[in-house]
């Protein structure tokens, strides 16, 4: 990835990612420092460190570059009306506790009294709720409401971002007039 840094003669100079944490000699002769990673994706206006979708998604945001293009999602219309969706991309499951079944199988057999002293599992996963902002014109957003998550999902998929999000995270659910 290619950033620019001002020499204190004004020019612009072409860095590398790989340059951070050097020195460049401009042309006028001035010794420039380049910066780390992170604070050249800062200064070109981006979050130091976008480390999946999820990352690229908030970002995008960020910058106010979401929700993308003119066009209506489900009618292809020019609107500037935008819905609120946000994907559920990741859920805690509770582990579970197993010791009423324990109990149950103590009536069966005495063996399974055992279970009673199992700790119960801790929960698994963690909470991603993602923004994901739509074009989508103000008389449709009704049927948006109604829609089920496959429709959601398929009007989702014509922002290249949210379609990339939902494959990666296949089981993601998408909520209406919802944000994170």
């Amino acid at each position: 990835m290619s950033f620019s840094l001002e020499c204190s003669c004004g020019r612009s100079l072409a860095v590398q990612a790989a340059q951070a944490g050097t020195t460049l000699r401009c042309p006028c002769g001035a010794e420039v420092d380049v910066p780390s990673v992170g604070r050249l994706r800062e200064l070109a206006g981006r979050l130091a460190y976008e480390a999946g979708t999820i990352d690229v998604i908030r970002g995008m945001l960020w910058r106010g570059e979401l929700p993308a293009g003119d066009r209506c999602a489900i009618s292809g219309e020019s609107t500037d009306d935008v819905a609120d969706l946000s994907v559920e991309a990741e859920r805690i499951y509770p582990g579970g506790d197993h010791r009423a079944y324990a109990w149950l199988g103590l009536l069966v057999s005495p063996i399974l009294l055992l279970g009673l002293f199992q700790e119960p599992r801790p929960d698994v996963g963690r909470e991603t709720i993602v923004p994901t902002p739509l074009r989508v014109a103000s008389c449709y957003h009704p049927k948006l409401r109604r829609s089920g998550q496959r429709a959601l999902k398929r009007w989702l998929r014509t922002v290249p971002i949210y379609a990339r999000l939902l494959e990666e995270f296949p089981r993601a659910r998408v909520k209406v007039g919802e944000t994170a």
